[in-house]
């Protein structure tokens, strides 16, 4: 049976956790991935990591998350987003957000969250479209808030992992 309790660490020590373990799996942004068979296996495993090691882990359970979507630890979930500016340049770039991330939280975050302020978009648009990428000081780039910048498309995908955890 498929091992599908997933601990995603992230931090300044990974490689520290790494040399006790090696990762089932890598996300794109270096996210270390770790499934088990159990809920118990998956706490010990967090208990064995030192609280000094300046790390992060969240679990992610298979089955069911809050909203009633389904949650597969093993999909790795992207999306493929289109951005528009108001004089009409468009960027399309993907974005990867994890192992069993539902797809209901991307959509909050590129429609009401966190990447739907004119901040955020435009850094996106400088940092994957090289959209003005000349401003090479990111401090000084023109990112104020607002709602200018349109959503033209959202689209999400998932990549499963293979049995030996590397991603298809």
């Amino acid at each position: 049976m498929t091992p599908q309790y997933l601990i995603r660490i992230w931090g300044r020590d990974t490689a520290r956790v790494s040399s006790l373990r090696v990762p089932d799996a890598i996300e794109p942004n270096g996210v270390l991935c770790y499934w088990f068979h159990t809920t118990q296996d998956r706490a010990d495993f967090r208990a064995f990591i030192s609280d000094n090691l300046m790390v992060v882990s969240s679990v992610v359970n298979p089955g069911y998350d809050h909203d009633g979507e389904p949650v597969d630890t093993h999909a790795l979930t992207y999306a493929r987003i289109t951005l528009r500016l108001p004089d009409g340049r468009e960027g399309t770039f993907d974005q990867c957000f994890g192992y069993g991330y539902p797809e209901h939280s991307v959509h909050y975050m590129w429609e009401d969250g966190y990447y739907s302020c004119d901040c955020n978009r435009r850094l996106f648009l400088t940092r994957h479209c090289d959209i003005d990428s000349e401003e090479t000081d990111l401090d000084t780039l023109d990112v104020r808030c607002g709602e200018s910048i349109e959503l033209v498309s959202l689209e999400i995908y998932h990549t499963p992992t293979t049995p030996e955890g590397g991603v298809h």
